[in-house]
This record gives structure tokens, sequence and C-alpha cells, in this order.
């Protein structure tokens, strides 16, 4: 997961001037940057993935789970029941939002192809002036509700280091209406 909010600037938000409590700190910022990337059921970060698919529905659409698509790497789609490269001929990929449309539909068969492509959040050519800043922000409003309602003693189980236990933590309204921003469109 991409490093969104550092601890610095995490510190400065909640105004903590000490040290004590930065292992408390830095693991609530990477818990809840984990959190996000199942909320928004993508990546933050692109990277170079090979991605199992099983046609859906009307079997016409893939859903690829890191986009937008990096449009100059490398893309392919291998069927792995046929053993066979997809032509390129055979579909068309929205870029932005990370769907392969067949042209007359995918078969079936589960994990039946594997997508190699390029994908992530960072590659939107807004993702430094409009992303960015919403996900800190996010950040900023979940990581300061979990620091400030946490149970001390749930989070100090060990001696020294701290662990941070977010099981049934609910997502903040205004950090779910940040967050709606940047999911996928339902099809």
């Amino acid at each position: 997961m991409a490093n969104i909010l550092g601890l610095a600037e995490f510190k400065r938000y909640l105004r903590i001037e000490h040290s004590d409590e930065d292992s408390t700190l830095v693991e609530i910022l990477e818990e809840i940057e984990g959190l996000l990337s199942l909320i928004l059921k993508r990546n933050v970060v692109s990277e170079e993935l090979v991605e199992k698919q099983t046609a859906q529905g009307n079997r016409t659409k893939l859903f690829l789970s890191h986009y937008p698509i990096d449009e100059e790497a490398d893309f392919e789609v291998y069927d792995s029941v046929n053993e066979i490269v997809v032509s390129s001929y055979d579909y068309k990929i929205d870029y932005i939002l990370g769907i392969l449309t067949h042209d007359s539909e995918w078969g079936t068969g589960t994990n039946k192809y594997e997508v190699t492509y390029t994908g992530g959040m960072d590659i939107e050519y807004n993702y430094l002036t409009r992303i960015l800043p919403s996900l800190k922000r996010a950040v900023k409003l979940w990581a300061s509700d979990t620091y400030y309602h946490r149970d001390p003693r749930v989070l100090s189980e060990k001696a020294g280091d701290s662990s941070v236990n977010l099981e049934g933590i609910a997502v903040p309204r205004q950090v779910a209406a940040i967050l709606a921003l940047f999911r996928r469109p339902k099809f």
C-alpha cells in the first residue's frame, strides 16, 4: 500500500510533538491505508501484475482490480484453459475503468484468463491535484478517529511496542463520502 500520509504530517495534524507513540501512529496509518484499498477495491500505487479473471454476468466484460490501466505498458490476456494468447482484436480496453469488453463473449471457467498489465490510481492524470489530497484527507480523518477512540488496554499487549487492533472499526461517514468518489461505478 502507498504511503499516502507520512508520520510527520499525521503528527502535525494531531498536534503531537513527542515521539512516545510513533509506533502506534505508524501502525494505525498502515492499517487504515490497507483498509482503504479494500474499500476502494483497487490499489493506489500502480504495479505490474498478473491477475486471474473469470467471466461473470453477461460474460462480455472482465473487470480488472487495478485501474486505470497504463496505456504505455505491456498488456496481454492469456486463456489458460486453451493455452493461447487472446488476440487484442477480440476485445476493447477501457483504460480508465479497467474493463475489458469482448466483441462476442469471454469463455466460461474459473480463473480462465490471466491478464498481465500495469494499473493503479496514481496513473490518473489528476492524481496529484485531486485524488491524493482527497485520500490524505480520508486517512487523516479515519486515522485520527481511530487514534482518539482507541482502547489503551488493547494497544499495550506487549511491553515496549504497541499493536493496533482495528477489528470491528466502522468507517466514519466523512471518510465513506470521500471514498465513494473513487469507487468503480456499478454496471
